[in-house]
Order: structure tokens, then C-alpha cells, then sequence
């Protein structure tokens, strides 16, 4: 397996708390404002969400939330060891 550098993980662990963030904004406007729609703006593509739209934009900031905590480990010197489910 290559080695990979702890700068890449330093580089996307910012990459991910900036898509935190911007999910952040999002869930709360909605939840602040059940009847208007709010522009999710990544950087790299841009579309509308409302209310309905909360389970699945909880899901994916969820899903970051794990991601930053590993690798945030990764950054720390953890290692992931992969364990063969059979």
C-alpha cells in the first residue's frame, strides 16, 4: 500500500469542516425558516433545498461528522486497521 503524506489528511480535514460548515448554515436556516428555500453553495456546485430536504442534508452532515473524526485521528497518528467481515 502507498504511503500516504499527513499533509494530504491535513488537507482534507479542512476541506471536510468547510463542507460542515456550509451544511451547518443550511440545516439551520431551514429549521429557522420552514417556508423559504436556502442555495447549498459548495464551491464546486450549487442547488436549491427546503424543508423536505433536512433528513437527507442531516444524513450527509452526519456522515462528514464521521469522516472529521477520522480524520482527525489520521492526523493524530491513528492507523485504521481493516478486519475482514467472514
Amino acid at each position: 500500500m502507498a504511503h500516504v503524506s499527513q499533509q494530504f489528511f491535513i488537507d482534507e480535514l479542512a476541506k471536510a469542516k468547510a463542507q460542515l460548515s456550509i451544511l451547518d448554515v443550511a440545516i439551520l436556516f431551514l429549521l429557522a425558516n420552514p417556508h423559504k428555500s436556502y442555495t447549498l453553495d459548495t464551491g464546486q456546485s450549487s442547488q436549491q433545498v427546503s424543508r423536505p430536504d433536512l433528513k437527507g442534508l442531516q444524513e450527509q452532515y452526519d456522515s462528514i461528522l464521521n469522516r472529521i473524526t477520522s480524520l482527525e485521528a489520521r492526523c493524530n497518528g491513528a492507523s485504521q486497521q481493516i478486519i475482514p467481515g467472514f
